[in-house]
């Protein structure tokens, strides 16, 4: 009975302290690893990021340092614009990413952080854009494009993420079908960083 009474308060402290949830200023990243300002314990819990107007942007599940749970963005609205799964800071399962009205835009599957399967595109109006399959992180076999009526606009085949034949029917230019997810999150937060050190040295001005 004891022994059960240990483990049973062994798990629920570690619970706790994965769901500790905290600001981004108050983390720093060292060798790759997220540790709180002032400790070199890697950090396990939820990091929150927030615009200049006190909106939440970001919000993300470490584990021991590293991003390892849902990992979620939103538009300046408040509506989703991403969500997404990591495991051992690597992307894992299903990603979705979202129009400002909460519908659909994008989705696809990764394993072990490299984009594996079928990833749809889709127009603001719900009908399908791209779609298209990746294997082991790069573009395999026939895509297709389709304009927002939902008429063909291109087919092109990849072997091994290369190109090897397009037929184009329209005459539109066709957007990148797929973002990085870690560009585009490494983007959005060296944007934060930059508007609060200017809205630190506003102040000191003043």
């Amino acid at each position: 009975m004891k022994i059960l009474l240990s483990i049973f308060f062994l798990v629920l402290l570690s619970s706790y302290s994965y769901s500790e949830e905290i600001s981004s200023d108050q983390v720093v990243t060292r060798g790759g690893i997220v540790n709180e300002i002032n400790s070199t314990t890697p950090f396990s819990g939820t990091v929150l990021w927030f615009r200049d107007d006190d909106q939440l942007e970001f919000r993300e599940n470490y584990r021991e340092g590293v991003l390892d749970g849902l990992v979620e963005n939103f538009h300046e609205n408040g509506q989703i614009d991403m969500r997404g799964n990591w495991r051992g800071g690597k992307e894992e399962g299903l990603f979705e990413w979202f129009w400002d009205d909460g519908k659909l835009r994008s989705k696809g599957n990764y394993k072990d952080g490299k984009k594996d399967g079928l990833w749809e595109g889709f127009w603001d109006n719900g009908q399908v854009e791209w779609i298209g399959n990746f294997k082991d992180g790069k573009e395999d076999g026939m895509w297709e494009g389709f304009d927002e009526n939902g008429q063909i606009e291109f087919t092109s085949y990849y072997i091994n993420g290369t190109k090897v034949k397009r037929n184009k029917y329209l005459k539109q230019k066709t957007p990148n079908p797929v973002r990085s997810v870690k560009k585009e999150i490494r983007k959005k937060k060296k944007e934060i960083r930059k508007k609060k050190k200017e809205k630190r040295k506003g102040k000191q001005d003043e």
